[in-house]
Parts: structure tokens; C-alpha cells; sequence
């Protein structure tokens, strides 16, 4: 890319933030189309787009009215609006002297109008932009400006939502497959889910009818142990209830109550 093309004064960090997203050359969501079809409504305009800009390259996250995937980051109008941060407004690109060579208003799709804002991070960090493009000169009003803003402020959110979704579902495979006992507690010290494997070792305490069963979690440091609400199942013997950790380590056991006394047994 040419250096006489603008670049943010923090693209190294920008392009950092960017990638840690995970979302570039991802397949396409609804929940993005929703904004674009709504942008493309707003303005009345053929094209709405969702792009986001990487080192080379104007990638399109979300499109209506275009087919190609993207654009080489040198001919984007996008690179201007993620370095000034506003709202950027082309009425006829064929009176810019930015864009009036342009490949992309000198030939297909034949820009004439553009608006788009960027789509900046809580970091302030400026991703791409979400815009609307026509191949007829045009003028926009405040209010159209101020729900595209609102447009582009929701596409940052969905791309953060994304990302925590994206983490979650790395965590919970963790949880699923790991062949650790592992618990669940809300803020109270209550259990709210075991792991399967965890579940699989419950499932072996039916093997000693007769007997009442308690799957505990005990301090290390003070050897007691604090049972809080149970979390009980009517079709099987046993119950299984937490401890308030208190920030030590904990030790996963359980108790085989008979003979009216009680024997701690570490797993």
C-alpha cells in the first residue's frame, strides 16, 4: 500500500485489535445483514456494506447489492473514515479529486455517492466502517447520518458479542472434555453444573446400595468443610452440595454416611 494513502497514526495497535476478533473471512450472519438491510434502507441506496480494513485488503463482513468479497485496501473509500474517525461523506466522487480516478468510480460498481461511519472499538481502535454507496450523486440529512452512526456503534457491538461467544464456547469445551472433576458455583457457593466427567463419578456412588451419599468440596488449608444448599436429584441416592472455597485450594471428596457416622474419603 502506497504511504501516500492515509494510515492511522495507531495502525500497528489497529490491526492488533483487529485480529484479536477472529472475524475476518468468516462466513456470513444474519445478525450483520439485518444492519446493512437497514442502512440500505435508510438511504435508499443500492449498496450496504460492513467492511473491515486489514493490512492489504477492504474485506466485507456483511453486503447487499454487491457480489464481490472485498477490495484492495488502495482503492477503499473506508481508509479515509477509519483515519479522520467521522462520519466521511462523498456526495459525487466524481468532484473529489481523492477518489475521481478511482477504479471503483471509474468502472464497476461506478461509485458516485458514499457514506459511511466507522466502526470503532471500546478501545478506540477504528476496525472498518458501515456504509452506503449509490452510483448517483446524492446529499444526506442529519437524521440519516445519526441512525448510521447508530448502525455502526451496534456492528462494533455484535463483533464484541462474537468475540465473548467465541470464548465461551472454548471454555465450555474445556468444561465438557476435561477429565477433571469440575463444578460450577454462582456467587452464593451454590452448584450449578458438573462436568460429565464429574457426573460419571457421582453415577459410580450407586454401586454401594444402602448406604446415603454426600459429594462435598473441602478447604485444604482448614480441613472443614462448609456445606451450603444441596442440589438433589429424586431419582438417584445421592446429593451434592459446595463449599465456600474462601479463595484456597480446594480438594474434591466425598462422604459415605453409616453406622450413624461419617468418613471423609478424598478422591
Amino acid at each position: 500500500m502506497s504511504q501516500s494513502l492515509p494510515i492511522p497514526p495507531n495502525e500497528e495497535e489497529r490491526l492488533k485489535a483487529l485480529a484479536s476478533y477472529q472475524i475476518m473471512d468468516t462466513l456470513a450472519e444474519k445478525e450483520f445483514d439485518n444492519l446493512t438491510r437497514i442502512a440500505s434502507h435508510i438511504f435508499d441506496a443500492p449498496i450496504a456494506l460492513i467492511t473491515l480494513l486489514d493490512d492489504e485488503r477492504q474485506w466485507f463482513k456483511s453486503k447487499i447489492g454487491l457480489e464481490a468479497e472485498g477490495t484492495p485496501r488502495e482503492v477503499s473509500f473506508c481508509q479515509y473514515a477509519i483515519v479522520d474517525g467521522e462520519t466521511l461523506i462523498v456526495n459525487d466522487a466524481h468532484e473529489d479529486k481523492r477518489f475521481e480516478d478511482n477504479p471503483l468510480v471509474t468502472g464497476n460498481p461506478n461509485i458516485r455517492f458514499y457514506a459511511g461511519h466507522p466502526i470503532t472499538n471500546e478501545q478506540g481502535h477504528r476496525l472498518g466502517t458501515l456504509c452506503v454507496v449509490d452510483d448517483k450523486p446524492r446529499s444526506v440529512t442529519p437524521k440519516q447520518i445519526e441512525l448510521l452512526k447508530g448502525l455502526a456503534k451496534s456492528a462494533m457491538s455484535l463483533i464484541a458479542c462474537r468475540k465473548a461467544n467465541y470464548r465461551l464456547e472454548i471454555y465450555k469445551r474445556f468444561f465438557d472434555e476435561s477429565l477433571n472433576l469440575m463444578c460450577i458455583v454462582d456467587m452464593q457457593g451454590v452448584c450449578q453444573e458438573v462436568n460429565p466427567f464429574f457426573m460419571k463419578k457421582l453415577d459410580g456412588l450407586n454401586s454401594f446400595p444402602g448406604h446415603s451419599w454426600t459429594f462435598s468440596i473441602r478447604t485444604i488449608r482448614s480441613g472443614l468443610m462448609h456445606n451450603w444448599k444441596n442440589l438433589t436429584r429424586a431419582s438417584q441416592p445421592w446429593s451434592l452440595k459446595t463449599a465456600c472455597a474462601k479463595k484456597m485450594a480446594l480438594a474434591f471428596g466425598y462422604n459415605r454416611e453409616d453406622a450413624g457416622g461419617t468418613a471423609w474419603r478424598p478422591h
